[in-house]
């Protein structure tokens, strides 16, 4: 966790990270209190795929902020989007893909099992 936070990562108390997270931009991810991140966890805050389309030369590159909420739990091998925030008390299943951000209460592939109390 020290070595997140010093790469500038916003991380909450009493979380838990047990995937490697390697990003060039560190400072957009942020992780809540009470979460954990599982295994195999991906973040992807840069894609520079869009170049492989257009000029290089041009502002190709697409980047943005990932945010995950107080007491999420992100299941081994999903992987998070740039631009995406995860609502507190969210549960992101194994293997998924998360690209947009879920309403509050459910998303494509997440879905509240039941509240906090």
């Amino acid at each position: 966790m020290k070595y997140y936070r010093k790469q500038g990562m916003h991380i909450g108390n009493d979380t838990n990270i047990f995937s490697k997270i390697i990003t060039s931009e560190p400072y957009l991810i942020s992780i809540g209190n009470h979460s954990t991140i599982a295994t195999n966890v991906t973040l992807i805050t840069h894609d520079a795929s869009i170049g492989a389309l257009n000029d290089r030369n041009q502002a190709s590159d697409l980047c943005g902020r990932i945010i995950i909420g107080d007491n999420c739990f992100i299941g081994s091998g999903a992987i998070i989007m740039y631009g995406v925030t995860i609502p507190a008390n969210t549960i992101v299943a194994a293997g998924s893909v998360v690209c947009k951000s879920p309403e509050k209460g459910g998303g494509l592939s997440l879905e509240v099992i039941r509240q906090r109390l």
